[in-house]
């Protein structure tokens, strides 16, 4: 279960490796709702998601076992976000994509020196292969859902609104993990 706590440390992990975005009014939004709607502008970030916060609050958890370097399976974001983590941390990275990756994610995800692997069809497919790496390999693999050090990190998302705006009456997430967490934590 991730506490509060949890994502407090994460902010101070990620402080100096990643953008503080902002959040802006979105006028449409707002007369469209007939309320005040504001837009947390994640794509501003280092890796043009949210997804960069888990990444590295995980990998800076790691102790001795990150110097074998990590693994990941997505079809994208996610790929990207520890690719862009594991460069800027020295550490070797794979990555596993579905065959139906598109290209452009591809070529993002290339530019930072990465084991590329494609395989299988569907995401289910590509994350069985990458935790087969990890075990026969001993990298620590990086779930883009399953795992409470990423969660926090994309809870520290939270904690950025709220010290913009410290009355709030809801905050939707694109995420069903990040919803529920900000409704646990902030409500």
């Amino acid at each position: 279960m991730i506490r509060f706590e949890d994502v407090v440390r994460a902010k101070k992990f990620l402080e100096n490796l990643i953008k503080k975005t902002p959040v802006v009014r979105c006028q449409f939004l707002s007369e469209f709702c007939g309320g005040e709607v504001y837009l947390k502008l994640e794509n501003l970030q280092i890796s043009n998601s949210c997804k960069i916060r888990g990444a590295f609050n995980k990998m800076l958890t790691l102790g001795s076992e990150m110097k074998q370097g990590v693994v990941a399976a997505s079809s994208g974001n996610h790929s990207i976000a520890v690719a862009i983590a594991a460069k800027k941390l020295n550490l070797p990275v794979k990555i596993v994509v579905p065959e139906s990756t598109p290209k452009v994610k591809i070529e993002k995800i290339m530019k930072y020196d990465v084991g590329l692997m494609l395989y299988g069809n569907i995401y289910d497919d590509a994350e069985r292969k990458a935790l087969e790496l990890a075990r026969k390999e001993g990298l620590t693999y990086i779930s883009p859902y399953n795992d409470n050090f990423v969660i926090a990190g994309q809870g520290t998302i939270g904690l950025e609104i709220l010290d913009e705006y410290c009355e709030v009456d809801s905050i939707i997430t694109c995420t069903k993990v990040l919803s529920s967490l900000i409704v646990d934590l902030f409500s």
